[in-house]
C-alpha cells in the first residue's frame, strides 16, 4: 500500500489568502468607523458630565468661577485620555465654554468632526468641521 501525503496545494492556499484579504478590506474600514463613533460618543458624554458639574456649582454659588474659600472648584477633567485634549474656560463667572480637540497623531486626528465645543447655554458645536453637528454629537 502506498501512503499518500495530503495537504493544501499552493493554488488552494492562494485562494484562501485572497478571500481573507477581501474580507479584511471590507471589515477594517467599518471597524475603524465604529471605533471613531465610540470615541465621539465618549467625548460628548464627558463634556456633558463636566457641564453638569459646573451647573451644580452654579446652583450653589450663583457663578461658574471659583468662589473664595477652600478649595477652589475644579471640574473633573481627565489629564490625558490619549484621544482628546479637554479644556474648560470659565469667563466672568456667568459663562463657561468646554472644548475637546483631537490630539495630533492620536486615534481621532483628522476626524471629520474636528473639535467639540459645549457652552453654558447647552449649545453644541464642532469647530473646524463641515459635518452636521447632530451627527457628531450622536443625535442622528
Amino acid at each position: 500500500m502506498k501512503s499518500r501525503i495530503t495537504g493544501f496545494t499552493l493554488f488552494e492556499l492562494l485562494i484562501a489568502m485572497a478571500i481573507v484579504a477581501i474580507l479584511t478590506s471590507i471589515a477594517y474600514p467599518a471597524y475603524n468607523e465604529y471605533v471613531r463613533r465610540a470615541h465621539r460618543a465618549d467625548i460628548s458624554g464627558l463634556l456633558s458630565d463636566i457641564a453638569h458639574q459646573l451647573e451644580r456649582f452654579y446652583s450653589r454659588h450663583g457663578q461658574y468661577a471659583d468662589v473664595p474659600g477652600p478649595p477652589p472648584f475644579k471640574p473633573e477633567i481627565p489629564a490625558d485620555n490619549g484621544v482628546y485634549a479637554i479644556e474648560a474656560e470659565r469667563g466672568d463667572g456667568q459663562r463657561f465654554v468646554l472644548s475637546a480637540s483631537p490630539l495630533a497623531g492620536g486615534k481621532m486626528a483628522g476626524d471629520r468632526c474636528g473639535r467639540f465645543v459645549l457652552d453654558h447655554l447647552g449649545r453644541r458645536d464642532n469647530r473646524e468641521s463641515s459635518t452636521d453637528t447632530a451627527f457628531c454629537w450622536g443625535r442622528s
